[in-house]
């Protein structure tokens, strides 16, 4: 009796060891680290499902939507009042990303470092229409409340930043349009031939915003 229970377990022993010894032996498997844009993409959505949302620095001075136009300094935007565009301004494959709150302006952000940080930002009296993708062009369009209407062009990230505006005003009914780069006044086609400098025959893609919405984040910052 005794000697079967020996012959037991040295079986069940023999047993183990061949299992440990299969588990060691098998090839180690690699988890795949994320790619940088889908670290962004990731950091991204995580910014934009909090309850407060910084559509640019804190503290940043803007104009303010009273009466009396005085000056105020931005603390953070309601979740619900954000909205949102993924964009490529630079050539790499990390997108940035533009916030929008009508109430004070937007931001523009990048990825780097496993930070993400502001590159550029202005209030709400600047609105973002587009810009050309992979080549550092940005387009806004800037409002007053009266005449004239600016379309500005710069490159992003830039420092000092290269500015060059389209301005558009109105004398009686007439339209005027007039271009400026930097602060000298430019022809049309002097004006549009820096542009072509710096993006080739590359058109310029329409910024569409998404309100901050958890089916919009899923859909336009997929993980």
């Amino acid at each position: 009796m005794k000697t079967l229970r020996k012959t037991h377990v040295a079986r069940i022993l023999t047993y183990l060891l061949l299992l440990t010894l299969t588990f060691t032996m098998l090839p180690p498997v690699h988890v795949e680290a994320a790619s940088p844009k889908r670290q962004a993409i990731r950091a991204y959505r995580k910014m934009l499902g909090k309850e407060k949302v910084y559509v640019m620095p804190e503290g940043k001075k803007i104009g303010s939507r009273s009466k009396n136009h005085t000056f105020a300094y931005y603390k953070y935007s309601k979740k619900s009042d954000v909205k949102f565009a993924l964009i490529y301004l630079d050539n790499d494959s990390i997108p940035e990303i533009l916030l929008y709150d009508w109430n004070y302006g937007y931001g523009i952000w990048t990825y780097k470092n496993k930070h993400i940080t502001c590159i550029y930002s202005a209030d709400f009296y600047s609105k973002p229409y587009g810009y050309y993708r992979k080549k550092g062009v940005y387009v806004e369009n800037y409002l007053t409340e009266e005449n004239p209407s600016y379309r500005n062009y710069f490159r992003l990230p830039s420092r000092p930043r290269e500015v060059w505006l389209e301005k558009e005003y109105y004398k009686g009914k007439n339209k005027h349009t007039e271009y400026w780069k930097g602060g000298d006044s430019v022809s049309r086609s002097r004006f549009y031939s820096i542009l072509k400098k710096k993006v080739g025959s590359r058109g310029m893609t329409k910024i569409h915003l998404h309100s901050n919405k958890h089916a919009n984040r899923k859909k336009y910052l997929p993980r």
